[in-house]
């Protein structure tokens, strides 16, 4: 059986879940599909037995450019967006929001108003004469007239590569660093700053963020490891357990209220496709009109949250040409 939609969007990340908000102005049925577990993308939280950890992209910045092209608007809706304070060798800078509990909350408002279908690969797109077909990996196949791709852009490249090449002399110029987070739980709290980064480079450790879990129930605090993009790149296919254990002994010394024996939680996730080192060219078209299709993502207009959501809704406005 073939689903038809209005509007294909590939990829449920900050910026399919924009392009879906936007779209679903224009359209009557708007699909999402994605090959995760989980809509949001980067702006992803593990739950680990009692710990939830921040572990993708970390905060939004509002005295960014890109925070008042749209996405301030977005975050004004929100009620569970507080102040955030990062510290750092440097200086102090309150300028930015955390999302509570968690970042992936972000669009928790809006995910009952549209339709996704998540563990969903896509295998093949086939452009026909007046629309889409899109083969998935667990049997289904879409029709749909337009299509946006929301994946990083070496998987965006590959998945269009066939419908239109032409795209692709820009999308391949897009570069990925690689990234290495450590999770860790612990079964007591520390007197560390609460929700603070301290960027360092000992052992590799870019970034840390301590969080203290404390209520009358248990005295949990949590610890996100951050790893250098050079130290990541070098270090990709060390074992998890290694790269854990690297971690733990550095950062022990590093504060020595921090004991071995009060990790009761342990985990390492590895990003393939993290920090957009290097994104399209300002002259590149992200919409080829003549087929229905565009693209979307952090690697178009720039690495944050804020760029992630404006390219979503920008992609969307293009191709109908509002």
């Amino acid at each position: 059986m073939i689903d038809v939609v209005d509007l294909l969007i590939i990829g449920s990340g900050i910026s399919g879940l924009s392009a879906a908000l936007e779209a679903k102005k224009y359209f009557k049925n708007v699909l999402i599909i994605d090959k995760g577990y989980h809509s949001g993308g980067r702006i992803c939280s593990k739950k680990i037995n009692s710990f939830c950890f921040n572990h993708g992209a970390p905060y939004i910045n509002k005295s960014s450019k890109s925070f008042n092209l749209g996405f301030s608007n977005f975050i004004n809706k929100i009620d569970k967006v507080v102040p955030f304070k990062v510290s750092s060798n440097k200086k102090t800078d309150d300028s930015v929001l955390l999302v509570n509990p968690n970042m992936r909350s972000l669009f928790n408002k809006h995910l009952n108003k549209l339709n996704i279908n998540q563990k969903t690969k896509v295998l093949h797109i086939i452009k026909q004469v007046n629309y889409y077909q899109i083969k998935c990996d667990n049997g289904k196949i879409y029709k749909s007239k337009k299509i946006i791709v929301t994946a990083p852009a070496p998987q965006t490249a590959d998945l269009i590569k066939d419908v239109s090449p032409e795209m692709l002399k820009y999308i391949n110029r897009a570069n990925f660093s690689q990234c290495i987070s450590v999770l860790l739980g612990f079964n007591q709290s520390f007197d560390l700053p609460l929700n603070s980064f301290f960027y360092d480079e000992i052992g590799g450790i870019c970034s840390l963020l301590y969080e203290n879990h404390n209520s009358k129930y248990s005295k949990n605090s949590s610890l996100v490891i951050r790893m250098s993009d050079k130290w990541s790149q070098f270090h990709f296919n060390m074992t998890n357990d290694e790269i854990i254990n690297h971690c733990l002994s550095i950062i022990s010394k590093k504060f020595n209220i921090i004991k071995i024996n009060n990790v009761v939680s342990t985990y390492c996730h590895k990003w393939r496709y993290s920090q957009v080192t290097k994104r399209l060219p300002s002259n590149a078209s992200i919409v080829n009109k003549e087929k229905n299709l565009g693209v979307a993502g952090d690697w178009t207009l720039g690495p944050t949250i804020e760029d992630a959501y404006n390219s979503g809704k920008l992609v969307v406005q293009k191709i109908l040409e509002i």
